[in-house]
């Protein structure tokens, strides 16, 4: 009963549908805003994230500027062995 969630259904069944009507609304209008409000958040962290992004991207091409010009190249990772142990 998700839906009367905080009436009992007696309530539901007996009570004054415009009070319940009314109630219900409000807090229809509650939710929506709290949804509007995590929607701006949302826009929010995805632009604090997409700025983090740029940051790293800037910050990775300046390491690779000065790798180069310190003559360092990066080695290839070890690549893990393959280990063929069936039970033997």
């Amino acid at each position: 009963m998700g839906l009367w969630k905080g009436f009992k259904l007696c309530e539901v069944l007996d009570g004054n549908k415009r009070t319940l009507i009314t109630v219900l609304s409000e807090q229809l209008a509650l939710t929506n805003q709290a949804l509007e409000g995590m929607s701006e958040e949302m826009k929010v962290v995805q632009k604090d994230r997409r700025k983090l992004e740029d940051r790293v991207g800037k910050l990775e091409e300046r390491i690779r500027e000065l790798e180069k010009l310190a003559g360092v190249q990066k080695e290839p990772a070890a690549e893990p062995e393959d280990v063929d142990n069936k039970g033997e």
